[in-house]
């Protein structure tokens, strides 16, 4: 069970994760086009029977119909690098505790950021028809609304992902526990404590047995445990009573 949460989990972090990446190479591409086909060019075209010459120049913007207006070029490096700088700090967070919740916050911020510049950059398609580089205004357009497929399924995985994490922490509250009725040495994993130990000292072991010998008692002596000295010693015996 444990295996196939982690297999889950982890399923779930790289569908995120691939989601991410589509949107930071999107935006790389943005910034690519821009600056090399899109920025600072300008053509100027003269008809002369039967052949049509144009000249690029580079100054202008090819983003819109109007190549004096560099407006669309620079929105064009905002969204490119805002969408760069937002799929790497979600990528650096998504490990974190609170990853899932972050990836959610990301994906709306995706889709309601390229939502918008692909409407912007939609119209600007339709009315530069008949100007070159329309190739690249195309690729443009494409790249701003698959960026705004992949923050959708982003969010939707998100909050996919958010929804089971409330579950399981309901199936756990609903699961038996089985170490209810377990002793505290199979609910710990561990062997009982061993027995405590005697607080009264041993009694002492016999003479003999790795002590020496109590000392011997000190010889008999006045004063000492001996019978009281004979009569006459060191004086002379009393008188005899009388009348005798």
């Amino acid at each position: 069970m444990a295996g196939s949460r982690d297999s889950r989990t982890m399923g779930v972090l790289a569908c995120m994760g691939a989601c991410i990446v589509v949107i930071v190479a999107c935006g790389i591409a943005i910034l690519a086009i821009n600056r090399q086909h899109l920025a600072d060019v300008t053509y100027t075209c003269w008809y002369v029977w039967p052949y049509t010459t144009c000249t690029a120049y580079y100054w202008g913007c090819m983003a819109s119909e109007d190549f004096s207006d560099s407006t669309p070029c620079s929105y064009l490096y905002a969204v490119g690098s805002i969408s760069i700088f937002s799929g790497l700090m979600t990528l650096a967070c998504m490990g974190c505790p609170g990853g899932v919740i972050g990836n959610s916050v990301s994906g709306v911020f995706h889709i309601i950021w390229f939502a918008v510049a692909g409407a912007y950059f939609t119209d600007k398609y339709n009315g530069a028809h008949a100007l070159p580089l329309d190739n690249w205004r195309h690729a443009i357009m494409a790249l701003c609304w698959t960026s705004l497929s992949f923050g959708a399924v982003q969010l939707l995985v998100s909050v996919f992902a958010c929804v089971k994490m409330r579950d399981r922490g309901g199936e756990y509250e609903e699961r038996p526990h089985k170490h209810e009725h377990k002793s505290h040495a199979e609910m710990t994993d561990q062997h009982p404590p061993p027995p405590m130990a005697n607080p009264y000292p041993p009694p002492p072991a016999p003479y003999g047995y790795g002590y020496p010998a109590p000392p011997p008692p000190p010889p008999a002596a006045y004063g000492y445990g001996a019978p009281p000295p004979p009569a006459g010693y060191p004086y002379g015996a009393p008188p005899p009573p009388a009348n005798y």
